[in-house]
């Protein structure tokens, strides 16, 4: 294997056959393309999970006005007696 000098730098990098730089290439095309669909996936897995919990917080609020409402019907109940 021969290797040859990058510029600015203090070792040397070996040089590829071109047929295994193909190969290479390729094969870490197709691990790039694999990713990109899973992140894709993700993103909507995640966008699904992301409305779920709006969903939730917005029904706990909800409940929390609710309550603090009764509380305050139930004070101003205990104060007039």
């Amino acid at each position: 294997m021969t290797h040859c000098r990058r510029a600015g730098a203090s070792s040397t990098v070996p040089l590829v056959d071109p047929e295994l730089r193909a190969y290479l290439d390729d094969r870490f095309g197709a691990v790039d393309r694999c990713f990109g669909e899973l992140e894709g996936e993700l993103r909507r897995h995640f966008g699904v999970l992301i409305e779920d919990v709006r969903h939730d917080l917005r029904a706990v609020a909800e409940m929390v006005v609710a309550n603090t409402e009764a509380i305050g019907e139930l004070r101003t109940r205990l104060d007039a007696r």
